[in-house]
């Protein structure tokens, strides 16, 4: 407890040095008796979501509507955006007495009594249509909240995504006057907001029933996790046996971020929990603050593909194909095991340039130590993996998880939490909750705009026929439009927007369904570390004491090998262990892992056993860039590729390394 004490009092300064600065904090301070209407509505949809996943008939013993669940949660958890974030930045340096704040209470329990009344009728807008013919109260109330949820899109992700959702929310009502492929059927100004608000293909639809089912219960178990102090225990476990090697900090913090971003998902909170202690030691041993920020952003940045929970887009993921969450989690294992070797592989190759050492023993955490203060998670994991890949009931895993994780911290003294820290950790699942559900029911919309105008079925087609049927220039296209538009949003609205508009025509091209939506995926996550935006870097720059900038453009060059990794699974879809057979797929997996061995040695200007490649800067660059482009070559799906990338390399391979060998011989006794 002591540590994890320790560990609130490194965020707790981070945030007084963020208001030291001026930063403006995103959320509104609530305290005093006005605390009691968010944690009153954050309990209440906790319960609902226990009473959903176990069927418990908690309301009077009645059978609820599925309907009647997504509204009762809408009405609980969206209003918690407006009490929360400001309607202004200049209202976020304001207290809970500034009159804006009364302006937002008033919007939030609006929002609550109209889902209360559409919860209420749930049963007559499904069973009598009102999607298209509803009460003219249902009709304002489905205005009401089309506007509204798009602004708490805007309070959760900013204004880059709220133009989006906006523009193609409204399509149906102008798509009769745009041209080519994005002319569609038209609807008037009403009924597109009943579609929106009262239709099972726009804001209730999809994206709303995976987050009512799935992503609540995995958001519930992640805070659970990390109030519990599961940051620190995965930590410890992490510099028990990373901590020695070269470069020791560094490696502890991939291995810590790794397995801290299993049952996270979230990148920001990767960064603050684990980074608060991996970046300090991370700089003591050398490193320098850009490059400490850097390698805490790229390994937590995994976090949103890490099995066994991966991020929230992955729930998204299975509900869009159709397939359990487990195949989505299988799928995952592969290329993100391949994302965090080319990151060990990029740290020790740097630790090895720069002569960084790991720590001492005496640095290094007692095992019994680190067992005595967090035994408590490891049956707690069992449980949550059991239950996934078992028994395949995936909501009721996370709630399972996450009792045993708060009722064996409970049964310690040392770990037991407070009430404070109860409520404190029922808060934060509301504003967890809040972020995702505001940014959800936002991209509904776009995709129920897709649906209205029929264009989900016919622009992917177009889009297709626009790239003149060429795979190659698809797919890099794609990769362009994914990490572009990952800059200005979140990995789910760029995960989703993109499998609705480009996934189809990428299928249609003749790739693997699972290897499209992966791709995007994968793109997607790597927005996190891609300037100018880069979210990852901004938390790591408010630890290190560096430039977020900087920060990103390091992350981007010791993971430069992770922006060629998807080109080779959606080319081979066996590294997903998709259908080929055993043999077939160890070999790929073994040509790729050496291919991005290599590959990482070319862009660090490393090799191991050798050192740093000493020759002239224009020889070098194309050396270094040959060996990248072969490495690719050999990392493609067929005997030729491997037959050709193989010889390749080694020729170019052997008399470098003869080279560096000779060269070393004669600076020898120079030294």
């Amino acid at each position: 407890m002591e540590q994890e004490q320790s560990l609130n009092e490194k965020v707790s300064k981070i945030e007084e040095e963020m208001q030291e600065k001026n930063v403006i904090p995103k959320y509104r301070e609530i305290t005093g008796k006005l605390q009691i209407i968010p944690l009153v509505m954050s309990t209440l949809f906790i319960l609902l979501s226990i009473n959903w996943a176990f069927d418990l008939r908690l309301c009077l013993n009645i059978i609820m509507q599925p309907y009647t669940f997504y509204y009762l949660v809408a009405g609980l958890c969206a209003p918690l955006a407006f009490l929360y974030i400001p309607m202004t930045k200049k209202a976020a340096r304001d207290s809970t007495r500034d009159r804006v704040f009364w302006i937002d209470l008033v919007l939030a329990m609006l929002i609550l009594a109209a889902n209360l009344y559409l919860a209420y009728n749930a049963y007559n807008i499904y069973t009598y249509g009102w999607e298209r013919i509803a009460p003219p109260l249902a009709t304002a109330i489905s205005v009401f909240l089309w506007i509204i949820y798009v602004d708490m899109a805007r309070r959760s992700a900013g204004w880059v995504l709220t133009v989006i959702i906006a523009l193609f929310s409204a399509l149906p009502i102008y798509t009769q006057y745009l041209p080519g492929i994005l002319n569609g059927l038209h609807k008037d100004f009403l009924l597109t907001a009943q579609m929106h608000i009262l239709g099972t293909d726009s804001g209730m639809g999809t994206l709303m029933r995976t987050f009512c089912e799935i992503v609540l219960p995995y958001t519930i178990f992640g805070t659970v996790i990390v109030a519990c102090g599961g940051g620190e225990f995965f930590l410890n476990v992490a510099m028990r046996f990373f901590g020695r090697f070269r470069g020791g900090m560094a490696k502890v913090a991939v291995v810590s971020s790794a397995l801290f971003g299993s049952i996270s998902g979230n990148p920001v909170v990767n960064v603050m929990t684990t980074g608060s202690v991996t970046i300090p030691a991370m700089k003591k041993s050398g490193f320098e603050p850009n490059m400490a920020g850097a390698v805490e952003a790229c390994a937590s940045t995994a976090g949103t593909m890490t099995p066994p929970i991966m991020g929230t887009a992955s729930f998204v993921m299975a509900s869009m194909l159709g397939i359990s969450y487990t195949e989505v989690a299988t799928a995952a294992i592969f290329p993100i095991l391949t994302y965090y070797l080319c990151v060990l592989f990029a740290v020790d190759f740097y630790a090895a340039k720069k002569g960084l050492h790991g720590l001492s023993k005496e640095e290094i955490p007692k095992m019994r130590d680190t067992v005595k203060t967090g035994w408590f998670f490891v049956p707690t994991i069992a449980i949550l993996i059991f239950y996934i890949f078992v028994l395949r009931q995936v909501p009721k895993a996370a709630l399972w998880a996450s009792l045993c994780a708060f009722v064996l911290t409970q049964l310690n003294k040392n770990s037991r939490l407070s009430w404070r820290q109860i409520a404190d950790m029922i808060l934060g699942i509301g504003k967890n909750c809040m972020e995702v559900i505001g940014v959800m029911m936002g991209v509904g919309f776009i995709m129920g705009s897709f649906s209205m105008t029929g264009l989900g079925v016919s622009f992917p087609h177009e889009v297709y026929v626009l790239a003149g049927g060429n795979v190659i220039l698809l797919v890099f296209l794609t990769a362009f439009a994914s990490l572009l538009m990952g800059m200005g949003m979140t990995t789910i609205c760029c995960y989703i927007f993109l499998a609705v508009t480009i996934a189809p025509a990428l299928t249609e091209a003749g790739l693997d369904l699972m290897s499209v939506h992966m791709f995007l995926l994968y793109c997607g996550m790597l927005s996190y570390i891609t300037p100018p935006v880069a979210v990852a870097t901004i938390p790591a720059a408010m630890l290190s004491g560096g430039d977020a900038m900087k920060i990103g453009l390091n992350a981007c060059r010791l993971g430069a090998t992770l922006f060629v990794v998807p080109f080779l699974f959606v080319a081979n879809p066996s590294l997903l262990l998709r259908g080929d057979s055993v043999l077939f797929t160890v070999k790929s997996m073994l040509i790729v892992v050496l291919a991005v061995f290599v590959m990482t040695q070319a862009l660090e200007n490393y090799i191991l056993g050798i050192g740093p490649v000493q020759m002239k800067r224009v020889p070098n660059l194309i050396l270094r860039t040959a060996l990248v482009l072969t490495c690719m070559i050999f990392g493609l799906p067929s005997i030729a590729s491997d037959i050709i990338g193989g010889a390749i390399l080694l020729a170019v391979c052997i008399p470098l390394v003869i080279h560096q060998t000779r060269l070393k011989q004669k600076m020898a006794p120079t030294l």
